[in-house]
């Protein structure tokens, strides 16, 4: 298959253009631009400002014009058609959703089997888990790969399960539930269903071979009837106990073992490449990575945050600290928590102040509600900006840093 792209400063010779349509901008804008590029196709809106921007162009014969109705339905479809095709040759997708560490996981994942088989394996790209996303994921497999791993997000109710209308999962998990996106799912009930989409798919999949992958650790999860399709997690004495001297937090090491126990799962008889692949695991990227500034460790999570992925955090970071070390934690806002957001941010104050956290500075529109009853020193900050200059300056006061925050506060800002 030809290169698919919907980006049009990416295009190259012979690709094919999808002109997306969204809330703010039309593609088709592009067409003139991409043409010069010689693509083999370009699919477009069949709508007036498209046949306006047509009827004014020379279009070559070498590059053709596909009027749909919908680019994105398109993108779609394509997409779902070509996963099935790929899969029908016994190759596997594997499908991950969840409130926290799904990215993580999916990394986790990748890392491990592609050491085991290099450049045969393909995974979602950063978090480019939407309607948009998977398509553009599933149509970076090619038939080198023998694994794709597809990561799975929603913030909105109903778009998990358009999701999977494309990619219709025979295996996959989903990680925990937790208060995420609250501003549209409003419960953390509503959470639940919305995340166990691939549950549910996966029960009406009638493939022979299938596997649902079930934390019952997780307090909604375990709600989950365990059907004999379902795998559970956690269970395996190889990987119980599992120890990665770059990975912090009890629950990045659960992330690790799911992702083993995956792995094994398809892979049995690479049981030591799989544990030492593990144990080499290193973080990147701006999520649960350690860094070092002159004297002080720092440990940036500045990728996500919720109440429940803040408190994990701070827990893992606060159990490598050594007695007496100085330590700051440096929280911004979280984000989507609608009607919740005052009551989340002073829970993670009450966090704070039974952990005896003794200096903090809060970042964002949202400092005052972290600051009201924290009973250590602390400073607010609009944002990363306005902190940044101070920052650098006190940071040699402290041992060790936590930073963490929702990725529209940028707190990687404060270093980069």
């Amino acid at each position: 298959m030809n290169n698919i792209c919907i980006d049009s400063r990416t295009v190259k010779k012979n690709d094919i253009f999808i002109a997306i349509k969204g809330e703010k901008f039309h593609a088709s804008e592009f067409i003139p631009e991409v043409l010069k590029k010689e693509p083999q196709c370009i699919v477009c809106n069949n709508d007036e400002l498209t046949q306006k921007i047509l009827q004014n162009l020379f279009i070559p014969s070498s590059t053709k014009i596909i009027l749909v109705d919908d680019t994105t339905k398109y993108l779609q479809q394509i997409a779902k058609e070509h996963l099935k095709k790929w899969q029908d040759d016994n190759h596997v997708a594997f499908a991950i959703s969840g409130s926290n560490g799904k990215t993580t996981t999916k990394e986790m994942l990748f890392h491990i089997l592609n050491s085991l088989f290099p450049n045969k394996i393909n995974a979602t790209k950063a978090n480019n888990n939407n309607h948009i996303g998977v398509p553009l994921t599933i149509l970076d497999t090619h038939e080198d790969h023998i694994f794709s791993i597809i990561e799975l997000g929603s913030n909105h109710p109903g778009e998990m399960q358009l999701l999977m209308d494309i990619v219709q999962p025979h295996f996959g998990t989903t990680t925990n539930i937790g208060a995420t996106h609250l501003e549209f799912f409003d419960t953390l009930e509503n959470v639940f269903i919305e995340e166990t989409k691939i549950y549910e798919s996966i029960s009406k999949s009638s493939q022979k071979s299938k596997c649902f992958f079930l934390n019952q650790n997780d307090e909604y999860l375990k709600k989950l009837p365990q059907e004999k399709w379902c795998h559970v997690l956690g269970e395996n004495p190889l990987f119980k106990n599992l120890s990665a001297p770059k990975v912090t937090g009890e629950h990045n090491l659960w992330n690790l073992c799911v992702a083993c126990e995956i792995a094994y799962y398809f892979y049995p008889q690479y049981e030591k490449e799989i544990i030492h692949a593990a144990l080499n695991f290193s973080p990147t990227k701006n999520r649960s990575e350690w860094m070092q500034v002159e004297n002080t460790a720092i440990f940036l999570d500045a990728y996500n945050a919720n109440p429940s992925s803040m408190k994990a955090a701070i827990e893992g970071f606060l159990s490598t600290a050594e007695e007496n070390e100085k330590i700051l934690l440096v929280l911004g806002d979280m984000y989507e928590l609608g009607t919740h957001t005052e009551e989340c941010h002073q829970e993670i104050t009450k966090f704070l102040n039974q952990k005896n956290i003794q200096e903090c500075r809060f970042i964002g529109t949202f400092s005052d509600f972290y600051q009201r009853n924290y009973l250590g020193k602390s400073l607010t900050f609009s944002d990363s900006e306005s902190y940044k200059n101070q920052f650098l300056l006190e940071l040699k006061k402290f041992d060790r840093v936590f930073i963490k925050g929702s990725r529209g506060v940028k707190l990687e800002k404060l270093l980069f």
